[in-house]
């Protein structure tokens, strides 16, 4: 076989595993990429999902209520005073009790230990903050139905509308109140966690927030982290709308299913304490340190829009119905009303500082300045290994107050969405993590092409070798063709040379004859001449 030939067979040859490897590497690497970050033992995800190894901080700003007698007395305007960050650092374990290979589910508790961070905070969380007290606006909210005599009686051992405590009892340590040992024969199910002292998180430091199973990823890494059950239910049981206590492809949100293809309009993410999942837009592809490409999506705004603007949200209206304005019509959009996860606690959820909600709320209070970087809700998700690299989700927790005109001290109190505080919970993952996630990254989305233009590349620079080649042996085809036309030509020539003489001498001999007539004929008249002379 020539080397043109062999040159041209392997540039083919080449050629073929490029295309080849830019068409079925990616599957392969996915194959790989699939193994590696599966819900199950022996993967590189699965320890970081059962025991973060990063740091995760739930930060608290308080609102210091600072005209409280006027609220109370007259019915003033709220003046808030924004106090915080109070910042705890969150330890994360989750407990798997069961691996369900038949439907692709692992089921756990996900235990959460908070521990005060001082370095991180504006001040010990032995600060003491004024603010509503909360057990007095339950039990009238519960209570609204009860008789007038027993409301003198929460009249009478009640200590007013608003109360000064630290941040560690309004958080997870708690404080004695009479009406929360009361509530436990109202509200029997909220007995266990209260246990007669009321604190906004009493009973969930070193705890978990339920039995759930979600998908493994291993039959199908599209489904990953998707949750299957909450305590054995499929559904809540919460919500007039089945739609709203579907759990519908949501996740717990520290994985989600990867985005390889390029970004979902949305994500879904499930918040237990909230009972609830929210919507996450896409907006923008970022790179965070380390140079790690992620997908970043913002809290949709149409969270806490009431169903007047966005009727999907008509789910979400307890069964008694909507919560009344101070003009009994619907409440205006910005806020979420979660009472029914809160044991009938008329607790609102909205954006810190209403940010982005119906200027009714801003109006009711002073003290507030909602600014979308400081306030704003967004995560980033790595999209080959659906990752959440870095989170910043912030809520603000609200009081319903409202005139109780058979209650003295209640009187003046104005009928609003009360701002209690709000809370940010945020984590990076590190350093090393970072890494690992930016050279699959970068593999998966690099690997393919690089070998493809080096097999191409390589290919064509063979062809090329074998073209240039191919005229160097053309070129000398060629000469040599000339060559032996010259030759031909030549050899044809000196042939001519050698047969044209014999040619010539017989016309030269005929001439000759002929000159050899004339000059004869000459000789003899020169005789005659001479004979003529002689004479």
């Amino acid at each position: 076989m020539s080397f043109f030939y062999k040159i041209s067979l392997t540039s083919f040859v080449f050629a073929l595993l490029g295309i080849s490897t830019f068409f079925f590497l990616p599957q392969l690497i996915q194959y790989v990429i699939n193994k590696k970050i599966q819900l199950s033992e022996g993967s590189i995800l699965y320890p970081i999902w059962k025991d973060p190894p990063i740091e995760i901080h739930q930060s608290f700003y308080f609102f210091n209520v600072t005209n409280s007698y006027y609220v109370e007395k007259h019915g003033a305007k709220p003046q808030l005073d924004e106090i915080g960050p109070f910042t705890y650092r969150i330890s994360v374990n989750k407990v798997v009790s069961k691996v369900k290979r038949d439907n692709d589910s692992i089921c756990f508790r996900e235990i959460r230990s908070y521990h005060f961070i001082r370095s991180l905070s504006v001040a010990d969380d032995t600060t003491r903050v004024t603010t509503l007290n909360a057990p007095l606006i339950i039990a009238l909210n519960v209570l609204a139905k009860l008789p007038h005599w027993l409301k003198e009686i929460l009249e009478e051992i009640c200590r007013g509308f608003f109360v000064t405590k630290s941040v560690r009892e309004l958080t997870f340590a708690g404080y004695p109140d009479y009406l929360m040992d009361f509530s436990r024969y109202v509200i029997p199910k909220a007995k266990d966690r209260y246990k007669g002292k009321f604190g906004y998180l009493v009973g969930f430091n070193s705890s978990d927030d339920g039995d759930y199973c979600v998908n493994s990823g291993i039959d199908n890494i599209m489904k990953i982290n998707l949750i299957q059950s909450v305590n054995g239910r499929n559904t809540l049981n919460l919500w007039p709308g089945s739609s709203c206590n579907s759990f519908n492809s949501s996740t717990r949100g520290e994985v989600s299913p990867p985005m390889r293809e390029g970004p979902r309009k949305s994500i879904q993410i499930f918040v237990p304490f909230f009972c609830r999942k929210f919507d996450l837009i896409y907006q923008k592809v970022h790179r965070i340190s380390s140079g790690l490409e992620t997908l970043k999506y913002y809290l949709d705004p149409l969270n806490f829009a009431n169903s007047s603007i966005y009727p999907p949200n008509s789910c979400y209206v307890p069964k008694k119905g909507s919560s009344p304005s101070p003009k009994g019509q619907k409440i205006p959009s910005g806020v979420f009303d979660i009472s029914p996860c809160q044991y009938g606690c008329p607790l609102f959820l909205s954006k810190p500082h209403f940010l982005e909600a119906d200027p009714y709320y801003l109006s009711t209070v002073q003290g507030l300045n909602p600014n979308i970087s400081r306030h704003e809700s967004w995560v980033e998700v790595e999209p080959v290994s659906g990752t959440s690299a870095q989170v910043m989700m912030r809520f603000q927790a609200n009081l319903r107050t409202s005139k109780k005109p058979d209650l003295l001290q209640a009187y003046k109190i104005p009928d609003m969405i009360f701002p209690v505080f709000w809370m940010e919970l945020s984590y990076l993952i590190d350093k090393n993590l970072r890494q690992e996630l930016f050279i699959a990254n970068e593999v998966y989305n690099l690997l393919p092409s690089v070998i493809f233009i080096s097999f191409v590349s390589f290919s064509i620079l063979l062809i090329l070798i074998a073209f240039v080649k191919f005229l160097q042996s053309k070129e000398g085809a060629i000469l040599g063709f000339k060559r032996t036309f010259l030759f031909w030509r030549q050899s044809e020539t000196d042939q001519q040379l050698l047969v044209e003489p014999d040619g010539d001498e017989n016309e030269t001999t005929e001439e000759d004859a002929s000159d050899s007539h004339i000059p004869q004929s000459e000789g003899e008249r020169p005789n005659e001449i001479l004979s003529a002379r002689a004479h």
